[in-house]
């Protein structure tokens, strides 16, 4: 995978589609495997690292994708996620009242 560093901006949100795109792709590896945060800071310091997006891209990507929705463990000994109802039923009308603020 080669990711271009040349005049890299600071912020996940400053990228082009297609490298915020790779910022994911990289991220769902990590996540799948279980790399964590200091572990993939490792890999970026290997031979062939430079050519993977930095950590504090990735950490913004994650915490980007965080806060599309709130999951919290579920109650009891049940494994498990849960999504608050209400939250998530709150946060779908507001979106859906700023998109018609914007027409």
């Amino acid at each position: 995978m080669h990711f271009s560093s040349e005049d890299t901006p600071k912020s996940f949100k400053d990228l082009p589609k297609e490298e915020q795109e790779k910022l994911k792709s990289v991220l769902f590896l990590a996540d799948k495997f279980c790399i964590s945060d200091a572990a993939y800071h490792e890999l970026t310091l290997t031979s062939g690292g430079e050519n993977l997006p930095r950590g504090y891209l990735i950490r913004q990507c994650k915490e980007n994708l965080n806060q599309l929705c709130h999951i919290t463990r579920t109650p009891g000994a049940a494994e498990g996620a849960q999504l608050i109802f209400k939250e998530e039923l709150t946060n779908r009308i507001k979106s859906q009242v700023n998109i018609f603020q914007t027409i």
